[in-house]
């Protein structure tokens, strides 16, 4: 898996919870903001092994748990450990509030209760300082030597010394001077840029730039051996050290090659100089210019943060070379690691190096190898088989899952252990995958982990829906008020009533529970407005789009048959139109009162219908002028232009635009008549064109009344008559019919007559009282209601006086079907508005 990986790709995978990185020696593309996005708050097992997603799993459990989290990077030079603890830094920086591009080598930081850095501890134990003066064969130094020596201008290289890559000792053992995908001369710029940023300018830039020069020019001194004792081989070599770093050339030569010891003698004391061999002084020579390294580094991160008053700390840790630390008897510091390790929550990164060439797509199995078998990843696999992958105190565990059931909601009360019991079977867990201790419980697999994490996350995710829809509906109300008052369509065209008093909704397909379609939507973006509209295509033919906008996009999603593979027949979502608010050119509408528009774009136009035009328009405007700063065009015409997509077969690849005329009509159903390249939309009046909308719900301008029953109408009241008496009938005079019309009304009605004995005992007088034996007669079927029933998909709560609220599963009766969507029914004795997409007829 390793093997074929690493050649083609960043290879990262999991031992239990254990991640292995092994070092591509290449700059990939798996660390922007695209994956910052799709790792931040996502369950392990969503996405692929990756460094973000353990980052994100500390960074949670800190949040969540309340503990501090540490992570243990082990691997040899060259596997990639430091630039793993950059990026685990730049995603724990970016996701808690802090920029893109922060960098640096961190031990400890410091987060507020609501999960902000505010302070932190800083050491240079990830600085090799060894890398200075020597390294193995292939390998480069620090960064910054060759980025001065590719990037420097030229007085800054006439007055630092800088002349090529191979005049410097230092630079020249390992004979690697150059790495692919690193640009040196940038990365140069971008080095004092980023000084610029923290307040380090000119003046201490170049003071800086000096001794990182003044090392340079440090390890070119070589030493030659006169008497037994060390000299400096070619003083010439002196001056430029001598001159960048601000001291005598003597002194220097001095202290390279002699030491002073201080000696007690009878009570006395007195200090001696000791003339070093040339052993010595390659030692000293090499141990200053280290010590120069490193208190730049010291200055430039301790130092320059203390000056600035922000709340870190220095604490000088041992490198990571433990082994040569404990013999040099640095046992304290190692001691003060293990300490604050002990407090902290361990997560793990394992890296491995591939080849000792540093290059991309070389692999040495037996270097591999041995790094597997130090690593202890074998080990590691036999542990996370026979073993319990995770473990917590009772107490932590209950805190952490009581969200799952009501009797450990907000804290159980009684024994921890019970507590735990509780929550195991609320989950039926499998007993074969826990077992309880003294104190911890013990889960086995990390899928049982999965398994409470992601109910865990599904209750917390069901409380936060709940609380944002409250909390949106309440802005939406003033949101859309507001902009229904600034209505963009008034005077300029005819209005729909329903459409013109009613509340805006935003989503009309619930798009929180429709997965298959918030898959193309990014993980943050917030829908604006969803609905389910129609589409017309270049030949008129139509066909259904979800239309979804965000405040960076438009959408229109379809659907289409796969036409291979195993879900071959199988309808699937697909992205037909992803379309950047920047790339809309205008919007065209009609002057009747349809529900066409023209989303016209650089590549070419869409023609839409749908009965919430002027909600998705507004919306619309509102983004792209805060986008744009600027309006967004609508356009009126009864007669409209539509740039449609080039095809290069058929009998419409020829002429790239369309037509759509508008004429005055009946009714409010649109009539369509297409043609080759003209469509024709005929509709009758609507609401005149400055109607608009009233508090009370009434609508300004409305006219032709007679075609709208009136809401709640109430039964017709008796009106006395008011003509004279002559116009009055007079009663029938006395015929021989009377008498015989008389009789056959009277037979007429004898259905009427009620005995004496009332209905029951009538009853039984015209049926049989069935036999002892005899069943009863099946009861007759109950007669299907004759008015029109629909039953509700979703809860609605009505935003306006006229509209009716109700509950899912709730059956409604439909008073009157309308085009525009909203349709008129009757609940629970009251008769309102209610949106026909929550809803399926019976």
């Amino acid at each position: 898996m390793l093997i074929s990986g690493t050649l083609t790709r960043m290879v990262q995978t999991y031992i239990g919870p254990v991640l292995i990185s092994v070092n591509p020696f290449k700059q990939m593309p798996y660390f922007g903001e695209k994956e910052i996005e799709m790792y931040q708050g996502a369950a392990p097992y969503e996405n692929p092994p990756h460094i973000y997603a353990l980052a994100d799993n500390m960074y949670r459990n800190m949040i969540i748990d309340g503990e501090n989290q540490c992570v243990i990077i082990s691997g040899e030079s060259g596997a990639g450990k430091t630039v793993a603890a950059k990026y685990i830094m730049s995603y724990v920086s970016r996701v808690s509030g802090g920029g893109p591009k922060v960098q640096g080598k961190y031990f400890e930081i410091q987060f507020s209760p609501g999960g902000e850095p505010d302070g932190g501890k800083i050491s240079n134990f990830l600085l090799e300082k060894s890398r200075v003066v020597t390294r193995n064969p292939g390998e480069r130094s620090f960064h910054i030597f060759y980025q001065l020596i590719e990037g420097a201008s030229a007085d800054q290289k006439s007055n630092l010394g800088i002349t090529n890559l191979d005049y410097y000792f230092y630079l020249n053992q390992s004979g690697s001077y150059k790495v692919d995908d690193i640009n040196d001369r940038k990365d140069f710029q971008e080095t004092l840029h980023a000084m610029n940023v923290i307040g380090i300018f000119a003046d201490e830039q170049a003071m800086v730039l000096q001794i990182v020069a003044g090392v340079l020019h440090m390890g070119n001194l070589s030493f030659k051996e006169v008497g037994n004792y060390a000299a400096v081989e070619s003083e010439e070599f002196l001056a430029f050290p001598a001159f960048l770093l601000g001291i005598d050339q003597e002194r220097l030569k001095e202290k390279l090659t002699s030491r002073k010891m201080d000696s007690k003698w009878g009570g006395r004391s007195e200090s001696i100089n000791v003339t070093l061999n040339v052993e010595q002084a390659c030692y000293t020579r090499d141990a200053l210019s280290k010590a120069l390294h490193a208190r730049i580094f010291d200055y430039l991160v301790d130092e320059e943060y203390v000056q600035e008053g922000i709340k870190w700390t220095a604490i000088d840790y041992f490198n990571n070379k433990i082994v040569c630390d404990l013999i040099e008897n640095k046992v304290k510091q190692a001691n003060d690691l293990v300490g604050t390790l002990m407090k902290c929550t361990p997560h793990y990164i394992r890296c491995i190096k591939p080849n000792e060439t540093k290059k991309p797509r070389d692999w040495e199995e037996n270097r591999v190898k041995h790094q597997v078998e130090y690593l202890g990843l074998k080990e590691n696999i036999r542990v996370r088989r026979a073993g319990y992958a995770y473990r917590r105190v009772f107490k932590k565990f209950l805190q952490r899952y009581a969200i799952l059931t009501k009797e450990t909601w907000p804290s159980w009360r009684g024994d921890p252990k019970q507590g735990v019991v509780h929550l195991l079977r609320s989950v039926n867990m499998d007993p074969d995958q826990h077992q309880l201790g003294k104190t911890k419980i013990f889960i086995k697999a990390p899928e049982s982990l999965f398994l409470l994490e992601e109910m865990r996350e599904r209750k917390y995710d069901a409380y936060a829906r709940a609380i944002q829809k409250a909390w949106r509906r309440y802005a939406a109300r003033k949101k859309y008020v507001k902009m229904r008052e600034e209505d963009l369509l008034l005077n300029k065209k005819e209005r729909r009533r329903n459409s013109i008093n009613r509340n805006f909704v935003g989503d009309y397909i619930g798009m929180e529970d429709l997965p298959e379609l918030r898959q193309f939507i990014g993980k943050r973006e917030k829908v604006e407005f969803a609905d389910a509209v129609t589409k017309y295509d270049r030949r008129f033919k139509s066909v259904k789009r979800d239309l979804v906008l965000t405040p960076k996009f438009v959408y229109l999603i379809g659907r289409e048959k796969v036409k291979d593979g195993p879900m071959k027949g199988q309808v699937k979502e697909v992205l037909k139109r992803k379309i950047e608010l920047e790339r809309i050119l205008t919007i065209s509408l009609s002057t009747l009162q349809d529900d066409f528009f023209i989303l016209h774009e650089q590549e070419y136009d869409s023609l839409l219908e749908s009965v919430f035009k002027t909600e998705f328009i507004s919306l619309l405007s509102k983004r792209y002028e805060e986008r744009m700063q600027r309006k967004l065009p609508l356009r009126f015409s009864n007669t409209l232009e539509m740039k449609v997509r080039k095809d290069n077969w058929g009998p419409w690849s020829a002429g790239s635009s369309r037509q759509i005329q508008f004429i005055q009509g009946n009714g409010n159903m649109a009539v369509l008549k297409p043609s080759s390249k003209t469509l024709q939309v005929s509709i009758g009046p609507g609401l005149p064109k400055n109607s608009r909308s009233h508090q009370n719900g009434v609508v300004k301008g409305f006219h032709n009344t007679s075609q709208w029953p009136p809401l709640n109408s109430q039964p017709t009241q008796r009106i006395p008559y008011q003509g004279t008496k002559s116009d009055r009938p007079s009663l029938p005079r006395p015929g021989a019919n009377f008498a015989e019309q008389h009789a056959r009304i009277q037979h007429n009605l004898d259905f009427l007559k009620v005995p004496e004995q009332g209905a029951a005992g009538a009853r039984r007088q015209m049926t049989n009282r069935p036999p002892p034996a005899g069943g009863r007669p099946k009861p007759q079927p109950k007669p299907k209601p004759q008015v029109p029933q629909c039953k509700a998909l979703y809860a609605y709560d009505a935003q306006d006086t006229d509209e009716l609220s109700f509950n899912a599963e709730d059956v409604i009766e439909i008073v009157r079907e309308d085009p525009s969507g909203w349709w008129i029914g009757r609940l629970r004795g009251k008769q309102g508005l209610f949106p026909n997409n929550y809803v399926a007829k019976i």
